[in-house]
């Protein structure tokens, strides 16, 4: 593994979002030696490639857009029903590591933080010696034996990346989207990623999830907050909470179509948790996918999972969660675990990965 840097090339996947503006602005400042390469399609916010292009043309670094419009569609519009974010991500980095191989690049920068606990707890699964240089990029893409990954800001809150970003970029802007994690940090995102588990792709829906979040985004912007839109359930999720309905209201006066209501969410403590889920996630595939992601946004780690009929149950080292779907659109998880989870963190998992707060915990 290749600690010094100082004299080799690095290539950084520049997304325009603060954390890989925070490398870029880390790189240059220690003086090495580096390119950037971006990656868009006509889906995508416009604001990141803008940010793109202005920082590297103001510090005069070399800078690749690539457009993966027609990966995207030939991969999502094919009978696609899953989370966007993990498989767009995988073209993304295959992409940057083919230009790597082409260009004699060894080393790939990316905008990893402290507080994306999903990838700490996969880089300690791999068993890297090094957070901030390893071997693992992602769960897809495997590495040729001479490159390796960089993660400069991996012991670093996305809060101190902001501030740093904004000490040197005053102008820096951002989409007030949500983010895939919602409540515990957000990153810059794509509005695609905001379609529902379990609901497939069409132009028309693609289309409609950019306009409606660059909206939500509009809105969120004049009231200094985040918010997004979950399509097609319509459901709004806010940040901080308590501004669903008025962003709703917002997006129905500027000419959308809605005719979802945002119920009021309500935390509790205990562990049996009764949710009613939304038409697209009526599936085995989708509940499985969807209770896998429960687990890992818990920060376990799962060793069996097992499925029969309407009973499941899934162990690791520190939880046994059972789950029952004992009637259309209602599923059933029950947790046992040594640790305290909080009702607040535990009731934001099922609003990010269930999208409703039409749930019962006893």
């Amino acid at each position: 593994m290749k600690n010094n840097i100082n004299n080799e090339k690095v290539l950084l996947q520049f997304s325009g979002g603060k954390d890989s503006t925070a490398c870029f602005l880390f790189l240059k400042q220690n003086n090495i030696n580096f390119e950037a390469i971006h990656f868009t399609h006509s889906y995508a916010y416009d604001i990141p490639l803008q940010m793109t292009k202005k920082i590297c043309s103001k510090y005069e670094v070399k800078l690749t857009i690539i457009n993966i419009k027609k990966e995207i569609e030939n991969l999502f519009l094919n009978n696609f029903n899953k989370r966007p974010c993990r498989y767009c991500k995988s073209i993304m980095d295959s992409k940057t590591v083919e230009y790597a191989i082409q260009n004699k690049i060894n080393l790939i920068c990316v905008g990893d933080t402290k507080d994306d606990s999903m990838l700490i707890n996969r880089l300690k699964a791999e068993n890297q010696e090094s957070f901030e240089f390893s071997k693992y990029f992602n769960q897809g893409v495997s590495l040729p034996e001479n490159i390796s990954v960089y993660r400069p800001m991996i012991n670093t809150t996305s809060s101190e990346i902001l501030d740093f970003v904004y000490r040197n970029i005053p102008d820096f802007s951002r989409v007030n989207d949500t983010g895939d994690k919602y409540f515990e940090y957000s990153r810059e995102g794509c509005p695609l990623q905001f379609k529902d588990l379990g609901a497939f792709f069409s132009k028309e829906l693609m289309a409609k999830l950019k306009k409606y979040n660059l909206l939500c985004s509009e809105f969120a912007k004049k009231n200094d907050i985040k918010a997004s839109i979950h399509l097609p359930s319509e459901f709004i999720v806010t940040i901080p909470k308590g501004y669903e309905n008025m962003c709703r209201e917002y997006l129905i006066s500027h000419g959308c179509n809605l005719t979802y209501e945002n119920p009021i969410s309500t935390s509790f403590q205990n562990f049996t948790i009764t949710i009613s889920l939304i038409e697209t996630m009526n599936t085995p595939e989708i509940i499985k996918e969807a209770t896998e992601r429960f687990i890992e946004r818990l920060g376990y780690k799962i060793s069996t999972y097992k499925i029969i009929d309407n009973f499941g149950f899934i162990n690791g080292d520190n939880f046994i969660l059972t789950l029952h779907t004992m009637f259309a659109q209602t599923l059933v998880l029950s947790l046992s675990t040594k640790d305290e989870i909080k009702s607040n963190f535990l009731d934001n998992i099922i609003i990010e990965i269930f999208h409703t707060s039409h749930y019962e915990l006893s």
